[in-house]
């Protein structure tokens, strides 16, 4: 096939194949697409989305934001939810004092507190510890406590609480606007008094809703709003239930929900307005698209923008989700902040108490101390040793502070409060109010004050932390103007909270400009849902994302639309188109690199950009694409191995043929050039033999020969190219590439003629004739692939090196070798493997330039161990030791009965004893197999004779006679007379001349049958044949007169192939497990090898004679290369060569060549 035609052959193959993988590919992503709207794949691009969430590094977290924390530490000391609004009134005021910049709650005050009487104020009173001065308007104020009204002015006074809403989602199985509208309408009905002025505060601050927001916005019928009270003393408020989610997972923030005509907006949005300072009834809301926040204040550089964030068709967002809840953001427990407030309210109480210069004495203190832990452990604030602390450090601190304005001593004022507390506690404390004294006086003289050059005056006391603490807390208050609310100047220990997972000690001052969502994160708190980072989180976390989201300005975007079609679609195309063109390992190689580079891709523009690409159908149309692909490139492979082993199971090994089947890609059917061995093996003298059996029994012979040879072949490698008749045709080196070709295809030549020598004794005792096989091989470049029609072709080679092949085989005419012969240019390639005999230089039929050619005597003894000793013993002994006919198995002993004298192997020995005790089999089988053919001879006579009576008329003489060879001879005259006879009427011509030609045909193989039985039987028992064999003809000798007289020839044929079939069972058997026996004697059975089909020394020796004289030959020096050939004939027991250039040299003695003559001998027939 020209280069160019193959090329353009693959070109078609490879488009072909391309485009059924786009249509593969087509096929597979418009699968995927619709498998996209299914709830399962929702599922997994959520469970994927939340992966993607995980694997990302750390988004930026606003130190300014965080969490007030109901957490299980606080709910196990204050106890359960809900707590008494005291604590709320704690928590306001102390973020009001610090000044935190906003605070929301999601918690929900929708309920009334009862006015709450504290009992132990009054016994304080008439017990007469709350000292001089303690008026009734006041006990009556500090035991009657309305903590509703407290938290409203507490609301107020720190102007910086936003406050939130529980809203409703309807109940009616009617969806429509129309139906939501009027469950809306039945609830507001429903409100008592007091819910309709709370919800008529909560629509001032309701924006009115457009059709398009009418249309797309979540609905909600009914409004649970805190106390009205509350709702006007707030800084703002909104809604707090999160957005809504395809499952349980909360991902989705929302900025809008639709109430009877009305938008409402989030918590976290009136917060983020009052931050940024920017208008809510200005936001421009595209659904499915995106929502702008109009001239929004940078939160980091102030400066003006807009604010564009990607929301979905209802007005959500993707949440920017941080991390994991107890990972982010700073954490502020209420215990935090319960801890400042207890020291705080101490101070005022303490202030009260002890307000003049004469309460600086013991009993002032002790006075002072008793009401602070009265009042803490009334309020639930402190108890216990907590409370006694908290009264003995503020009363002593009040002490100290009154002290130093009257310029008492320190050593007076701290033996006071030595009497009631250790002396480094006693000592903390007048040195907090010392320095908080000391830098008081300094920023009111200087308000630009720097601690460095505070510090640098020595107006202080105490370690570090706590001047440096007192300095911050003085100027800050100092710079508010409210340096008397924080008096007496004692600052407590400060104490750890946790930001962003790490513990850091926090002061209250450091609430300072803060951004906090109060609400519950105990976990047996109702108020927690799964997020993408936790199965469990309480949703205030929500919330704090949520603000940490716009103040950042990292949003995140939902799949566009068209991408995941386009994206699914277009991996599938590549994916197919792949599948169609590549191998199943390179294509899975190239589909795990397209995976992963999409994933990568899409994962970094998640982790940079915040874009949401989708995974799940994308990578299911990947894995379909590349499924279907798989599986299509399976069936062609299977059908290619099939078609492989159709052309090749029976003319390749196992070994080769399960490679090839594997690996397609290694060879080519299509044609190609490639280094190969090719082999011609015939037998020699086989049409002698054909004429005296019938053609099928042809068929049984050539298989006795070609069986064995053909294992031999293949368990080289060898591939059998054709069997034409007895010829065989075998190439080395294709369809797959071996460079071993050469030596492997001489090998196989060797060990072919160990067997063969077998082969030749078969025939010998079957049918009396001598054979001989010559082979021939020759290594070159040949075209290799399958050839020739469109309906029928095979696989073979084409070349000069094939043609030279087969004349080497046919030189064997010309000398007579018992080896097989090749040319010089396999000899480079065979001179370390084998003993090569230079033969002649032969001028080739239809050649023009001389061939030096040379047989193989045999292996070289270390290369067939270098080569072969670790293989294991060849499978191909089992079947020709155990499929073999009767007469193979006597040739079999006297082949190895002739090694094992000659060598000295255990191994050898073994395999001689098993075929002499396989003798009395094989006598058994040949003795039946001999008299089923004289059954069938005469049955076939019986119909000869019959058929000779209808078309003839003629009927056979039939006289007594007695001996085996004289009924025979009575069998031939009879078949003689009826084929002349019939001859003679067909030569007449006449209506049944077909009929009488074909008994004609059946006569001549009858006669030639007969002719058989009367030469092998006729031999004379001193012949050359082997005991046993004699034994065999003695009994079929004894058979024949018996033959006639047999009634049912049928019958007497089934049971001699039964018996015939035991016997053969029998023996295949031992034959068999003899092998398996071989089998485990690997490195013996090499090392025999190894020597038997090396030449002995016998042969070498003639080699040496032959090439001696053949080089004297080439000189034109004829006598005394008559005398070198006449060595070599009988220095060795192959001397056909020597005796054909015997009688060469002795015709060219006698007429010389002419002067031109170089030493070729010319080949005349092929």
């Amino acid at each position: 096939m020209p280069e160019q035609d193959k090329h353009k052959g693959t070109r078609r193959g490879l488009i072909r194949k391309a485009m059924q993988g786009v249509f593969v590919g087509a096929a597979a992503g418009l699968l995927a697409v619709s498998a996209g709207f299914l709830e399962i794949s929702e599922h997994l691009e959520l469970m994927a989305l939340d992966l993607r969430f995980k694997l990302r590094p750390s988004i930026e977290m606003l130190s300014d934001v965080g969490y007030i924390e109901f957490d299980d530490s606080s709910l196990e000391r204050f106890g359960k939810w809900p707590w008494s609004r005291s604590r709320q009134v704690a928590l306001v005021n102390t973020l009001g004092l610090y000044g935190a910049r906003a605070a929301g709650y999601d918690v929900f005050f929708i309920e009334r507190e009862n006015t709450v009487f504290h009992s132990g104020e009054v016994r304080q009173y008439f017990s007469g510890q709350r000292g001089p001065g303690a008026d009734y308007q006041t006990l009556l104020q500090e035991s009657f406590r309305d903590y509703d009204r407290e938290f409203e002015k507490g609301l107020r006074k720190a102007g910086n609480i936003y406050l939130a809403y529980f809203s409703e989602d309807p109940k009616t199985s009617e969806k429509t606007l129309a139906g939501i509208l009027k469950e809306t309408k039945e609830n507001i009905k429903s409100y008592p008094s007091e819910k309709r002025e709370s919800v008529g505060e909560l629509e001032k601050t309701f924006l009115k809703a457009n059709k398009t927001a009418e249309q797309n916005a979540y609905k909600i019928v009914k409004i649970d709003a805190p106390l009205p009270e509350f709702i006007r003393a707030a800084k703002g408020i909104g809604f707090a239930q999160p957005g809504y989610n395809k499952d349980a997972i909360v991902r989705n923030y929302i900025f809008y929900r639709y109430y009877d005509g009305k938008l409402l907006y989030p918590i976290t949005i009136k917060i983020l307005s009052d931050i940024m300072d920017f208008k809510i009834s200005d936001i421009e809301a595209v659904p499915d698209r995106h929502l702008i926040i109009k001239n929004a204040k940078d939160y980091k550089t102030g400066q003006r923008t807009d604010l564009k964030i990607p929301i979905d068709d209802h007005f959500q967002t993707l949440l920017n989700w941080a991390g994991p809840f107890n990972r982010t953001f700073l954490r502020v427990p209420f215990e935090y902040i319960n801890y400042h407030y207890s020291y705080n309210l101490a101070k005022e109480i303490a202030r009260k108490s002890m307000s003049s210069k004469t309460d600086i004495n013991e009993k002032a203190f002790i006075r002072a101390a008793a009401r602070i832990r009265t009042r803490l452990e009334t309020e639930g604030i402190a108890i216990g040793s907590e409370a006694d602390k908290v009264a003995k450090e503020v009363a002593g601190a009040q002490l100290i502070s009154l002290g130093l304005d009257k310029n008492m001593s320190e050593k007076q004022m701290t033996a006071v409060l030595g009497k009631h507390m250790e002396e480094k506690q006693a000592q903390r404390i007048f040195d907090s109010v010392f320095t908080g004294h000391s830098a008081s006086k300094a920023i009111k003289n200087n308000p630009e004050l720097s601690p460095q050059e505070f510090f640098a005056t020595g107006q202080w006391r105490g370690d570090r932390q706590l001047r440096e603490e007192a300095f911050k807390n003085i100027r800050f208050f100092a710079l508010a103007g409210k340096l008397e609310e924080i008096r007496p100047f004692y600052f407590p220990p400060l104490i750890q909270v946790k930001r962003n997972d790490k513990d850091i000690m926090l002061s209250p001052l450091d609430l300072y400009g803060k951004i906090f969502m109060i609400g519950l994160t105990g976990t047996q708190t109702i108020d927690l849902k799964p997020m993408p980072f936790d199965e469990s989180a309480p949703m205030v976390a929500y919330h704090v994302n949520a603000l940490n989201m716009v103040l950042t300005k990292n949003f995140l975007s939902f799949p566009p639309q068209y991408f995941k079609y386009a994206a699914t679609l277009g991996l599938a195309v590549v994916i197919g188109l792949l599948g169609g063109v590549f191998s199943i390992p390179v294509f899975s190689g190239i589909t795990a690199a397209i995976t992963a580079c999409y994933l990568f891709v899409t994962y970094h523009i998640w982790a940079s950009k915040g874009v949401w690409l989708e995974w799940a159908v994308p990578l299911t149309a990947i894995l379909l694409a590349f499924l279907a692909s798989a599986v299509i490139q399976l069936i062609r492979e299977f059908r290619e191995k099939k078609k492989v082993r159709g052309i090749f199971s029976t003319m390749v090994s196992p070994a080769v043929l399960k490679v090839m089947e594997e690996n397609p890609d290694k060879f080519s059917l299509t044609g190609e050039r490639k280094p190969a061995t090719m082999l011609f093996s015939k037998i020699d003298g086989i049409g002698d033999v054909i004429k005296t059996i019938a053609p099928d029994e042809l068929t049984q012979l050539l298989s006795i020969y070609l069986t064995p040879n053909s294992e031999i072949i293949m368990e080289y490698d060898g591939y059998i190219d054709k069997y034409e008749g007895h010829v065989i045709m075998a190439d080395f080196g294709v369809p797959l590439d071996d460079p071993d070709n050469p030596w492997k295809c001489a090998f196989s030549t060797v060990e072919q003629r160990l067997d063969i020598e077998a082969f030749k004794y078969f025939v010998n005792v079957r049918y009396g004739l001598n054979v001989g096989v010559s082979m021939g091989f020759n290594y070159g470049y040949v075209s290799a692939g399958n050839m020739g029609s469109e309906r029928k072709f095979q696989y073979t080679v084409m070349g000069d090196p094939v043609n030279v092949s087969a004349r080497f085989m046919a030189a064997n005419y010309i000398y007579n070798s018992p080896y097989s012969i090749t040319g010089e240019e396999s000899v480079a390639a065979l001179e370390d493997f084998v003993h090569l005999r230079l033969l002649d230089k032969l001028l080739l039929k239809g050649k023009t330039r001389p061939t030096e050619i040379s047989d193989i005597l045999g292996w070289k003894s270390d290369a067939y161990l270098k080569m072969r000793g670790k293989s294991p013993v060849p499978e191909f002994l089992r079947t020709v030791w155990a499929k073999c006919p009767p007469e193979k198995i006597f040739g079999y002993h006297a082949l190895w009965e002739a090694r094992q004298k000659r060598l000295n192997s255990g191994l050898a020995k073994d395999i001689a004893k098993f075929f002499e005790d396989s003798l009395p089999a094989a006598t058994d089988m040949m003795t039946a197999e001999w008299k089923g053919y004289l059954l069938a001879c005469v049955k076939r006579i019986g119909n000869i004779e019959l058929n000779a009576k209808i078309l003839l008329g003629h009927t056979a003489e039939r006289r007594p006679v007695s001996g085996s060879v004289e009924v025979l001879g009575q069998w031939h005259e009879r078949i003689a007379d009826i084929s002349g006879k019939a001859a003679d009427a067909l030569k007449k011509g006449t209506d049944s001349g077909d009929n009488l030609a074909g008994l004609v045909r059946e006569c001549g193989i009858v006669q030639a049958r007969i002719g058989l039985f009367m030469n092998r039987l006729g031999l004379d028992a001193a012949g050359a044949q082997e005991e046993r064999v004699l034994e065999v003809f003695g009994r079929i000798k004894a058979f024949i007169p018996s033959v006639s007289s047999i009634q049912n020839s049928d019958e007497a044929f089934g049971k001699i192939e039964t018996e015939l079939n035991g016997f053969r069972k029998s023996y295949s058997a031992s034959a068999d497990s003899f092998f398996n026996a071989v089998k485990t004697r690997k490195e013996e059975y090499h090392e025999l090898m190894a020597v038997i089909g090396a030449p002995d020394e016998e042969t070498l020796k003639a080699s040496a004679f032959f090439d001696k004289g053949l080089r004297l030959y080439w000189e034109r020096r004829w006598d005394p290369a008559l005398e070198e050939f006449k060595k070599a004939a009988t220095a060795g027991a192959d001397g056909g060569p020597a005796r054909s250039f015997i009688e060469r040299t002795e015709t060219y003695k006698n007429s010389p060549p002419g002067d031109k003559w170089q030493g070729e001998f010319v080949q005349t027939k092929k």
